[in-house]
């Protein structure tokens, strides 16, 4: 009876969004004309890239100290595809770079690992033979400072009077033309490049969910559950919506709409319900796929519950990518694990506005 039961959960979600298409979209924070964000970089086991940023001493700095009149910084994942075909391409530039007079020492690049670990950026840096640093940012931190952007997404930074950085422009997506890319960097040196403010930064169009679907999701769950199809929207906090379902207790969901570090891979939509203590109690997937955008199979997906249902979003929930990712879902793993470890401040947001 459990078994067909679950079998029918799973059937009705994943006709769901069969049926309900999604665009794959980016929300930027940052556009060209900005001044860049203070953002913090860990030096502790670079030592390379201390000579290449000139870095005499220090475990930690802030970006804008990096001395260079023009900064590149590329965000991408290690396990982005494009990404990867990118690289050969920014080891042409960077040798560009370094061997031209009119670039070498003032234009400098580096790399951010949006959720990657150390090992994994370290890996990428020897498998790929990147010239430049690579900085990892495991919990998404520095890329949520960017905003939600697809990988790869390279920013031009122009060094300004007062030290600090501003934002010239931003490309996203595979590049192939190196030449054009070199010619631009000398163009912004020498002064033949203006700042648009009305040029926006890159990001791609985005269909929401209607909150009608989302409902129709919930109240699935909660019949299936034998509960009362009762839900209230509550507010949102960094792109995720929360509810509050049901009657018979106090339950809550969180609905997650994260776009993927990876410029042809799916946005992350999923649903998680938690009791008002905070424990886990179901997920339900809307979009979670893995390489060329196939969907989690219901095998994987109770894979990933078997590891998160009845965690408490209060505590901390370790990710390792080497044995919590899905095959080929690397990507939709960390984010999935990155969300839920976000619970935390959700949680504290409803004891703070009297719904717990």
């Amino acid at each position: 009876m459990k078994k067909t039961k679950r079998i029918l959960i799973f059937t009705f979600f994943f006709v769901f969004y069969t049926f309900f298409g999604f665009l794959i979209s980016g929300n930027c924070l940052i556009k060209p004309g900005d001044i860049f964000p203070e953002m913090s970089i860990d030096l502790t086991s670079y030592k390379t890239a201390k000579e290449y940023l000139k870095i005499k001493k220090g475990k930690e700095m802030d970006i804008s100290k990096i001395d260079a009149d023009l900064l590149l910084i590329e965000i991408m994942s290690v396990y982005c595809v494009s990404c990867m075909s990118q690289a050969p391409y920014d080891r042409e530039l960077f040798s560009m770079i370094e061997n031209n007079k009119a670039t070498s020492g003032r234009v400098k690049m580096i790399g951010i690992g949006a959720g990657n670990n150390f090992r994994e950026v370290t890996k990428f840096i020897e498998e790929f033979d990147v010239l430049y640093p690579v900085f990892p940012d495991p919990k998404f931190e520095k890329y949520s400072q960017i905003g939600q952007v697809r990988t790869p997404f390279k920013i031009y930074l122009l060094k300004q009077p007062d030290k600090k950085y501003r934002i010239i422009k931003t490309e996203m997506g595979l590049r192939d033309n190196v030449e054009a890319t070199f010619s631009s960097i000398v163009d912004i040196l020498e002064g033949r490049y203006s700042i648009d403010k009305d040029v926006e930064a890159a990001s791609v169009e985005e269909k929401e969910m209607d909150q009608s679907e989302v409902e129709t999701l919930l109240r699935g769950w909660l019949l299936m559950r034998g509960d009362s199809p009762d839900i209230e929207r509550l507010f949102e906090e960094s792109g995720s919506t929360v509810f509050k379902i049901g009657s018979k207790d106090d339950m809550f969901a969180v609905l997650i709409n994260r776009v993927s570090t990876c410029d042809v891979c799916k946005s992350v939509r999923f649903i998680y319900m938690m009791d008002r203590l905070g424990n886990v109690m179901d997920i339900i997937p809307i979009q979670l796929s893995k390489l060329y955008n196939e969907t989690f199979t219901e095998l994987e997906l109770n894979r990933v519950k078997t590891r998160l249902l009845s965690r408490n979003v209060r505590e901390n929930i370790s990710f390792d990518p080497e044995v919590d990712a899905i095959t080929s879902a690397t990507i939709t793993s960390a984010i999935l694990y990155d969300s839920m470890n976000k619970g935390k401040d959700i949680y504290n947001l409803l004891i703070e506005k009297g719904f717990i």
